[in-house]
C-alpha cells in the first residue's frame, strides 16, 4: 500500500517536473504571445472613446372605464392605454432609437435607455422617447374624453437619469482578464509545440 502510494506521488512529482521543464523550454514563446495580446489589448481599450449611459422609467397609464353585464348591472374595467407592450417597445425602438425593456415584475412598466460617447445627447434623447409614448398615448386618451372616464396618464416615473461616470471605465480589470487568457493561451501552445516536436522526433 505505502509502496503504492510512493510511485503514485513520485510520477506525479515527475510530471510536474516535466511540465516546468517544457514551459521553461518555451519561455519565449509564452513571453512572446502573452505580451503581444496584452498590448494589442491595451491599445485597443486606450483608444476607445468612453461611453455614457442614461434610462427612464415610463408607467403606462390606463383609463378606468364601464362596462354592463346581462343583468343591466354596471361595473369598473380597467383599459390600457397600449394593448399589447411588447408591441409599443418595437415601436419606440423603431422610431427614436431607444433601448426598451420590461423591468422584472412589472406588468405596466417600461425602462428607457441608452448609451453614447457624446453625454451631452443622452438626455435628449429619452426625453424625445418619452414625448413619443406621452403623445401616442394622449391622442389614445382623447377617445375616452367625453364619456369623462377616470384616466391614469402614462408618465415619466422620477427624472432621467444620466451616469457621469462612463460604462467602459474599468479598463484594468478588462487589462487582467486580456493577460491571463494570453497566457493560458500560449501556455497551451508552448504544450502544442513541444507535442508537434516530439511527434517529429519520433518519426525520425
Amino acid at each position: 500500500m505505502h509502496a503504492t502510494e510512493t510511485i503514485s506521488r513520485n510520477n506525479r512529482d515527475l510530471n510536474i517536473k516535466i511540465l516546468l521543464q517544457i514551459i521553461w523550454k518555451r519561455k519565449f514563446i509564452i513571453g512572446s504571445v502573452t505580451t503581444f495580446i496584452t498590448l494589442l489589448t491595451v491599445l485597443s481599450i486606450w483608444k476607445q472613446n468612453p461611453v455614457y449611459s442614461g434610462s427612464a422609467l415610463i408607467e403606462v397609464g390606463y383609463i378606468i372605464g364601464q362596462q354592463k353585464s346581462n343583468d343591466g348591472t354596471t361595473s369598473h374595467v380597467i383599459i390600457k392605454l397600449e394593448d399589447s407592450l411588447n408591441d409599443l417597445k418595437e415601436i419606440t425602438m423603431k422610431i427614436t432609437g431607444i433601448n426598451v425593456t420590461f423591468p422584472a415584475g412589472s406588468t405596466n412598466l417600461l425602462l428607457l435607455s441608452t448609451e453614447s460617447s457624446n453625454i451631452h445627447i443622452i438626455k435628449p434623447k429619452i426625453q424625445s422617447a418619452v414625448k413619443f409614448i406621452t403623445d401616442r398615448h394622449s391622442k389614445k386618451a382623447e377617445l375616452y374624453s367625453k364619456g369623462n372616464y377616470p384616466m391614469h396618464m402614462t408618465q415619466m416615473i422620477g427624472k432621467i437619469e444620466v451616469n457621469e461616470q462612463p460604462v467602459n471605465s474599468n479598463k484594468w480589470s478588462l487589462i487582467f482578464i486580456a493577460f491571463t487568457s494570453a497566457l493560458l493561451l500560449s501556455i497551451f501552445a508552448a504544450f502544442f509545440f513541444e507535442f508537434i516536436q516530439r511527434n517529429h522526433n519520433l518519426r525520425e
